[in-house]
């Protein structure tokens, strides 16, 4: 292999990075708020699946189809955990001042998350137990 010509320095300062702003954000805080926002939703859907007894079904429920009982352990987790999400979506807009480009989008798009983090506490909790 044929050795490169020059200096590193020389090298080295051949190359000028441009730096491109793809979504400004006011501070480090409101950059860092989307990561926090989403464990807070996983802790909220974990939280939320501790409360309720999701594995123990009621003799008068036994008979009833997989899916009816699986709708109906999920029905007040998922209302719990939409609530903690619209929760955590307020904080975030109204007390931290965070922006977004669509507040619509990103609410549902938080209830979608929270609902999705929820399904996977029942799919661990009926894989393992």
């Amino acid at each position: 292999m044929a050795k490169l010509e020059g200096s590193a320095r020389g090298l080295a300062d051949s190359v000028e990075p441009q730096l491109e702003v793809q979504t400004p954000v006011a501070n480090n805080g409101s950059a860092f708020a989307l990561n926090m926002v989403s464990i807070a939703l996983w802790i909220g859907a974990v939280m939320a699946g501790s409360i309720f007894n999701l594995r123990l079904i009621h003799a008068e429920h036994a008979g009833e189809s997989n899916a009816a009982k699986t709708i109906g352990k999920f029905i007040v987790p998922a209302l719990v955990a939409l609530f903690q999400a619209s929760l955590t979506f307020a904080m975030r807009v109204f007390v931290l001042e965070v922006r977004a480009p669509s507040y619509t989008s990103f609410a549902l798009t938080m209830a979608m998350a929270s609902l999705a983090f929820l399904g996977m506490i029942f799919a661990l909790l009926r894989i393992f137990g």
